[in-house]
């Protein structure tokens, strides 16, 4: 039940407006940030879908952070600035800071940007060239914060997983707005207001992983609403990790940053959330035997409510190649949450 309530709230969270013809001097200024640790396979790409953006040049820049690479990702960020007078290359290697990985290069970044909005997008990820206006599109004075939709690319047989789970999981959370709730904002799309960071910004907050919902506190503290850009035109798709031992550390990474760093309600989400996984994946194991007709009926309830949340999300992404592949998720979600909440 409560995953067809998270389908139906769906349609009740509206399309990001057409921006397309509104004057260039109307729209929002941003920052588009870009935390890279050596990614340059994957930063070539991330680049270029920046550059196609259909946004004036003149209300957006980018800084790109080269966190400290050892590889060619800080040659890459240099030769793109040189050929684009609205990109910027930064470096974290002198920035004084208690700050690790990601939250380091967005603080800095945040530091140096001139505009209203930080939008963050992920080193590893591409957008469409209407990313930036449909993200822009749902802000308004009384918003602080902007969450954009994730999908994998299905180039790997973890990413096939990766791509499956984060429309399973990350496709709920989306739900909770058209409910009347507030959505948690994804570290790899996302926008923040520049008077909800500051004062203060990432250094001022203790965490330990998730700079995103660290975010996100900030963001509560000006009581401004976290708008859904949930749309095919905001959707960023990034390159999956690299083997099934490094996505499920992943997903591990997501639960403790949560359970962590994030406010009392939302680790309650979290421990509610893992303990119905756990329990409703180890409960059929027992009970299939004493209870055979109720358990096999329950069983199927959930897998229906998991397909349905895949044929939601397709539909309103535009994906494809989602429902063919809807066996392997329920493989996944059933082993996945009986050995990610107790690691």
């Amino acid at each position: 039940l409560a995953t067809w309530s998270s389908i139906w709230a769906w349609a009740r969270v509206p399309e990001p407006p057409d921006t397309t013809e509104i004057a260039a001097g109307d729209l929002p200024t941003a920052t588009v940030i870009v935390a890279a640790r050596n990614e340059e396979r994957d930063l070539p790409r991330c680049i270029a879908s920046l550059l196609a953006q259909d946004y004036p040049t003149d209300r957006f820049e980018v800084l790109l952070v080269d966190d400290r690479s050892t590889d060619g990702t800080g040659a890459l960020m240099q030769r793109a600035c040189a050929e684009n007078p609205h990109l910027f290359a930064l470096n974290t290697a002198d920035y004084p800071t208690h700050l690790h990985a990601k939250a380091r290069a967005v603080a800095m970044a945040a530091q140096q940007a001139r505009n209203e909005w930080f939008v963050i997008l992920d080193a590893d990820a591409h957008v469409p060239p209407g990313w930036l206006r449909g993200m822009m599109s749902v802000t308004d004075a009384q918003t602080g914060m902007v969450a954009g939709p994730v999908i994998g690319e299905s180039s790997s047989a973890n990413g096939v997983v990766e791509k499956l789970f984060l429309s399973y999981a990350i496709g709920v959370v989306y739900g909770i707005e058209g409910l009347g709730g507030e959505p948690v904002t994804n570290g790899p799309n996302m926008a923040i207001h520049r008077d909800s960071y500051f004062p203060g910004g990432l250094p001022s907050i203790p965490f330990r992983v998730a700079e995103d919902i660290t975010m996100w506190r900030l963001n509560r503290r000006t009581n401004k609403r976290v708008a859904a850009a949930l749309s095919a035109r905001t959707l960023a798709r990034v390159a999956p990790v690299e083997g099934f031992v490094a996505m499920f550390k992943m997903h591990k990474r997501w639960i403790v940053g949560g359970a962590t760093d994030g406010p009392v309600d939302v680790r309650l989400s979290v421990f509610g959330v893992g303990l119905y996984a756990f329990v409703g994946s180890l409960l059929p194991l027992f009970t299939i035997w004493t209870l055979p007709v109720p358990t096999l009926a329950a069983v199927g309830m959930r897998a229906l409510g998991d397909f349905l949340v895949l044929a939601a999300w397709r539909r309103r992404l535009g994906l494809t190649g989602l429902l063919r592949w809807f066996p392997v998720l329920e493989a996944y979600v059933w082993t996945g949450f009986l050995v990610i909440p107790l690691w």
